[in-house]
């Protein structure tokens, strides 16, 4: 599959313990409830059970929006945050291979109702304008696939990703995060959109977010 996902989520890990080293402890900032608005663009891959082919896919549709709400508490007083966070996004995400098949021509996919229910880690940082949280993240994924053929139904996998949140006063915060969607199948059994072959699939996706605590 696809390891540009494991040196993206690396690097900006790396990046972030940097900075959480360098700063200083605030945890106020970034504990309660949220609830908030993101725009993501994704790519993808799908891996041919019989033949092991694989397929890259790119993202044809321009962005998705979604919701989230979290609820974020101090551990260990010493700047870490635990939290958890359900994110959906009802739109539908369209995937064309790269690759052209002699017998189909391009393998289109259809993702959407995607829903993530993660737990998060970070660590609260004063800055001079205001707080930033790097923080991991990992859970539960749920999709809804679609192919040329028709309806798949629903699949679940588990996701991972890393992020950053800024905000410059208690209410309002801005994030960038990465998140890797894996684990998702349509085996040769469900016939309503597969033929003689059954599929493992994986996206990634970068999101800016938009939120406000209370």
């Amino acid at each position: 599959m696809n390891k540009s996902g494991f040196v993206v989520g690396v690097t900006a890990l790396g990046l972030m313990v940097s900075v959480s080293a360098s700063g200083s402890d605030d945890v106020s900032d970034f504990e309660g409830p949220y609830i908030g608005a993101s725009i993501s663009k994704s790519k993808g891959e799908i891996l041919w059970e019989n033949t092991g082919d694989i397929y890259d896919f790119d993202h044809d549709t321009v962005a998705v929006a979604g919701v989230f709400a979290g609820y974020n508490t101090s551990i260990l007083d010493d700047g870490l945050i635990a939290g958890v966070e359900a994110a959906y996004a009802p739109g539908k995400v369209i995937y064309t291979s790269a690759t052209v098949s002699s017998t189909t021509g391009r393998k289109t996919y259809d993702i959407y109702n995607s829903l993530d229910l993660n737990v998060r880690l970070g660590k609260s940082i004063k800055t001079d304008g205001g707080a930033v949280m790097p923080y991991i993240t990992s859970g539960y994924s749920r999709v809804d696939i679609d192919t040329k053929k028709g309806a798949c139904g629903a699949s679940s996998g588990h996701n991972y990703g890393v992020g950053m949140e800024y905000q410059s006063n208690s209410e309002f915060f801005v994030g960038l995060g990465y998140l890797k969607r894996d684990g998702f199948s349509v085996p040769v059994s469900n016939q309503a959109c597969v033929t003689s072959n059954g599929f493992d699939g994986e996206t990634e996706a970068l999101q800016l977010r938009l939120g406000t605590r209370f």
